[in-house]
C-alpha cells in the first residue's frame, strides 16, 4: 500500500512539471486546486477511510501543483529587460565563466554569468553563451571582459530537415542571450567554486592523457565514449555514428557509466557481493571526479549506482523506486530538464530498458556465449537502444537500417574499450612507460569500431530520413513496449538476471 502513496506523489509531481512546461497555471487556478485538494483531504480524514481513492485523487491533484509551482519557481529567471540590453547593439558587459569551455570543430564556447553590463552593476541569473576562437585560453572560474554585439539564440534545422529547440535547450539553464566573436579582455582567475576547479583540473589531465598516448580519430572515439565530450568530432564522423544507431556510444548515460563499474564487479566476482557492488561504486564515484563531476555526469552516475544497487538487493521494484525517486529529485531540481534535456531522457529510458526489458532479450539470445559476460553485455546495451530508439528518432528524424548488426558488431568490444580506456587515461597520468600496453589495445579495439562504422555508414542505404515523425508514434511506440514487458512478466527471472 506504501508503494501506491509512493508513485502517486513521484509521478503526479512529474506530471505537474510536464504540464506546467506546456501550459501556464495562473496563480488563481493553483489557489484553487490546492483548496479542493484539501477540501477533499479533510473531508476523507474526519468521515471515511474507506474511500481511498479519494485520498490519493486528492494528494496526487496537490502534488501536481507542486510540481507547477517548482516550475513557476525556476521559470522565474527571465531575461534582462531592454532598458538594460538591447539585441543587436554592441555591448561591454563583465562576468564569470560559470560551466566548462567546450570546444568544437570550429570554435570554442563558454557559458558567461554577467555581474557588469556597461557601468552599471547587476545581479542576474542570466546568462550569455559566448563563441569565441577554437584556441583560446579560457577556463571556468575566470572573470572577463567581453565587447561585442548581443544577439539572442535561434532554434535551427538539423541536417535531417528536424528543427532543434536550441532556444529551449539553452534556456533550461538561463542562458537566454549570446555573442559570437567578441573581444575578450582576461581580468582575473578563481572566481569559481574550488571543488568544481579541481574536477575539471583532473578531468583535463585525464583527457590530456588520452590525447597524448592514442591517436586521432581515436582519441576523440575515446573520450566521447568515456565522458561524453564529442563537441569536437569532425562533422563526417558525427554523421556516420548516426547513420548506423551507433551513436548512443558517444552518449554519456548511465548505462555507459554501469559498464565500467560492472567490470570491476565481475573482477571483484569471488568477494561478497556487498563488497563487490561497493566497488562497482567506488568505480562509478572515481569515473564522475575524472569525468569533471558536471550536471550529466551526476545524472549518469546516479542512473549507474542504481543499477548496481539493483545487482546487489537482487529486486526489480527496489530500483523501480530508487529510478523515480531519482528522476523526481533530480527534476525538482532543475524542472526544465524534463522536456528541454534530451540526455537526462534517454539516460533515464536506457536505465528502465536495461532493468525491464534486458532480461527478456536475454531469453533471446541463448546462441550468444555467456564467457566473459558477452551476452549480458549484448542483452543490456540492446535493451537500452531500443527504450531509446523512438526518442531517438523523434529527436533526430534519423531512421538507421543498420542499426542493429552494426552495434551488434561493435558493443561486444565496448566494455573492452571502456575499460582499456579508463586504464589508459589513468596511467598515462602517471607513467608514459605503463600506459603503453594500455594505449595499444585501446587503439586497436577503437580502429576496429571506427572501421565497422565507416562501412556501415558507406552504404547507399545506411539510413532513411523521417522528418515528420508524429508523436502519438512514439508514445503508441511506448505504449506497446510496456504491453510486452508486462504480458511477459512472468519469464523476467530478475533475481537470476541480476545476482
Amino acid at each position: 500500500m506504501r508503494s501506491i502513496y509512493f508513485y502517486t506523489i513521484t509521478l503526479s509531481f512529474i506530471l505537474g512539471v510536464l504540464i506546467r512546461s506546456y501550459v501556464p497555471i495562473p496563480m488563481p487556478l493553483i489557489i484553487k486546486i490546492t483548496t479542493a485538494a484539501l477540501a477533499v483531504f479533510l473531508i476523507y480524514f474526519f468521515l471515511t477511510k474507506k474511500l481511498k481513492i479519494f485520498l490519493l485523487m486528492a494528494i496526487g491533484a496537490f502534488v501536481v501543483v507542486l510540481g507547477g509551482i517548482r516550475y513557476n519557481q525556476v521559470a522565474s529567471v527571465i531575461p534582462l529587460s531592454a532598458s538594460t540590453l538591447s539585441l543587436g547593439q554592441k555591448i561591454v558587459l563583465e562576468g564569470v565563466v560559470v560551466d566548462e569551455p567546450q570546444m568544437r570543430e570550429k570554435n570554442l564556447r563558454f557559458v558567461l554569468e554577467p555581474t557588469r553590463i556597461g557601468v552599471e552593476t547587476i545581479d542576474t541569473k542570466t546568462k550569455f553563451i559566448i563563441s569565441t576562437d577554437r584556441y583560446a585560453t579560457i577556463s571556468y572560474g575566470d572573470l572577463l571582459r567581453i565587447e561585442g554585439k548581443v544577439t539572442a539564440p535561434k532554434n535551427f534545422l538539423t541536417d535531417s530537415g528536424m528543427e532543434f529547440d536550441y532556444v529551449s535547450y539553452l534556456a533550461k539553464d538561463n542562458i537566454h542571450y549570446s555573442i559570437k566573436n567578441p573581444d575578450i579582455t582576461h581580468i582575473s582567475s578563481g572566481h569559481g567554486s574550488w571543488i568544481v576547479t579541481r574536477l575539471y583540473t583532473i578531468k583535463h589531465a585525464f583527457a590530456a592523457s588520452i590525447s597524448r598516448t592514442v591517436s586521432s580519430p581515436e582519441d576523440m572515439l575515446l573520450l566521447g565514449i568515456l565522458l561524453g565530450t564529442r563537441a569536437s568530432f569532425p562533422e563526417s564522423l558525427t554523421e556516420d555514428f548516426v547513420k548506423t544507431g551507433t551513436i548512443h556510444m558517444v552518449a554519456l548515460s548511465g548505462y555507459n557509466v554501469t559498464i565500467i563499474a560492472e567490470m570491476i564487479m565481475r573482477v571483484c566476482a569471488l568477494l561478497p557481493i556487498a563488497l563487490a557492488s561497493s566497488a562497482g561504486i567506488i568505480a562509478i564515484a572515481l569515473f564522475a571526479i575524472l569525468a569533471g563531476g558536471g550536471s550529466t555526469v551526476l545524472r549518469a552516475s546516479i542512473m549507474a549506482v542504481l543499477l548496481v544497487l539493483s545487482r546487489y538487493v537482487g529486486r526489480t521494484y527496489a530500483v523501480e523506486r530508487a529510478l523515480v525517486f531519482a528522476a523526481s529529485l533530480m527534476i525538482a531540481i532543475n524542472p526544465k530538464i524534463l522536456v528541454s534535456d534530451v540526455s537526462f531522457q534517454l539516460s533515464f529510458l536506457a536505465t528502465l530498458g536495461i532493468v525491464y526489458l534486458s532480461p527478456l532479450i536475454d531469453e533471446k539470445l541463448g546462441w550468444v556465449t555467456t564467457r566473459f559476460a558477452i551476452r549480458d553485455i549484448l542483452s543490456g546495451t540492446l535493451a537500452a537502444q531500443i527504450a531509446t530508439f523512438p526518442l531517438i528518432v523523434y529527436k533526430t528524424g534519423v531512421f538507421s537500417i543498420v542499426s542493429l548488426p552494426a552495434n551488434m558488431l561493435v558493443l561486444p568490444v565496448v566494455p573492452m574499450v571502456m575499460l582499456s580506456g579508463f586504464l589508459t587515461g589513468v596511467t598515462g597520468m602517471l607513467s608514459s612507460i605503463l600506459v603503453l600496453p594500455f594505449s595499444f589495445v585501446s587503439y586497436g579495439l577503437l580502429h576496429y569500431i571506427l572501421t565497422v562504422v565507416k562501412w556501415f555508414a558507406d552504404l547507399p542505404f545506411s539510413a532513411i530520413t523521417i522528418r515528420h515523425m508524429p508523436i502519438i508514434v512514439v508514445i503508441g511506440i511506448y505504449i506497446l513496449l510496456i504491453w510486452w514487458v508486462l504480458r511477459n512478466e512472468k519469464s523476467i527471472h530478475v533475481v537470476k538476471k541480476l545476482q
